[in-house]
């Protein structure tokens, strides 16, 4: 198979001779930010990612793209809250 760039982040995904896979760089996924599968680097969970991915490739981010996203969306937010707060109080 070819190598499938995410379209949303600079992941590329390759196929190695044993059939797995291997991302490329192994962090930065955009969509999986703050969660544990970006933790552990398993982007097969990343739905963009898997709807780049050719038909007969599937994925747990295709199958559980709502769950994902919901997930992401809150470990985003809690980032974004705590940022927020490490600056006020760096301000005061």
């Amino acid at each position: 198979m070819a190598p499938v760039a995410c379209p949303k982040c600079s992941v590329v995904v390759f196929e190695t001779a044993s059939g797995r896979w291997r991302f490329d760089p192994p962090t930065g996924c955009v969509d999986l930010q703050g969660t544990e599968w970006g933790a552990k680097g398993e982007f097969e969970w990343c739905p963009t990612l898997a709807l780049a991915m050719p038909d007969e490739v599937f994925w747990p981010g295709q199958s559980h793209r709502d769950h994902v996203m919901r997930v992401a969306e809150q470990a985003q937010a809690g980032a974004k809250k705590t940022a927020e707060s490490s600056k006020k109080d760096s301000e005061t």
